[in-house]
């Protein structure tokens, strides 16, 4: 985390990085910065943060948790988002996200209907396959992104 922190230029950047990386540190992360804060005599920085909270008052961090403690991993206390991801209990094989991240996997298997109706689609494997593989190919892009329809991305699905 330290690394992460100082690769970044300048004092407002890593403050930034830290604030980001926090969240990701265990539910008890946020309480025990918030506490050295107070130790250290910086209230109003505290004070500032938990501002920032929907749930936390101004009062100190001696509050019930702000998270689900149905989780299988380590969440934010600060309440931004209430919903609940998909988990799957099969641990990734690595992570490229230095640990910072949930260790399983949130995206959601496929359902017989989906691979019903999408089944054609799907690349025909003529050789030995190693494993599995899952290939986007966008065609057309929302107006927001500037960028022009892609017909040789329909080849990709013949």
């Amino acid at each position: 985390m330290m690394e992460m922190i100082q690769a970044k230029s300048g004092n407002f950047s890593q403050n930034i990085e830290f604030l980001n990386l926090l969240p990701k540190r265990g539910p008890k992360a946020f309480s025990a910065f918030c506490e050295a804060l107070r130790e250290t005599k910086q209230q109003h920085l505290e004070e500032m943060l938990l501002s920032t909270i929907p749930c936390h008052t101004t009062e100190a961090v001696k509050r019930p948790h702000c998270y689900d403690q149905s989780f299988p991993f380590p969440v934010p206390e600060s309440c931004v988002s209430q919903k609940r991801l998909y988990q799957n209990n099969v641990p990734m094989e690595h992570s490229l996200d230095d640990g910072d991240g949930p260790h399983y996997s949130q995206v959601k298997p496929c359902t017989p209907e989906f691979y019903r109706t999408h089944a054609h689609l799907a690349y025909k494997l003529k050789s030995r396959p190693r494993g599995l593989a899952l290939i986007l190919s966008n065609v057309h892009f929302s107006n927001e992104t500037d960028l022009e329809l892609r017909s040789g991305g329909n080849v990709d699905n013949t």
